[in-house]
């Protein structure tokens, strides 16, 4: 069984943290890993800009995500 991890970036840990227990709540993953704290680095509308975002890694398989 293949195992794929799905990464997801959030405005907001509060918005990681519904999700990810839905997910599994739901057995759509396995396990979610958040990161409650990133700096993405981007170029938005030819300004480069940072941003302080939360990530979280989902765990799941095929059979999962094709639901």
């Amino acid at each position: 069984m293949k195992i794929y991890f799905i990464y997801v970036t959030f405005n907001s840990l509060r918005e990681a943290k519904a999700l990810g227990g839905k997910l599994v709540k739901n057995k759509m993953a396995a396990c979610v890993n958040i990161f409650p704290i990133i700096y993405s680095t981007y170029v938005w509308k030819n300004k480069t800009r940072i941003d302080r975002e939360c990530s979280m890694i989902i765990k799941t398989t095929k059979l999962k995500v094709n639901k």
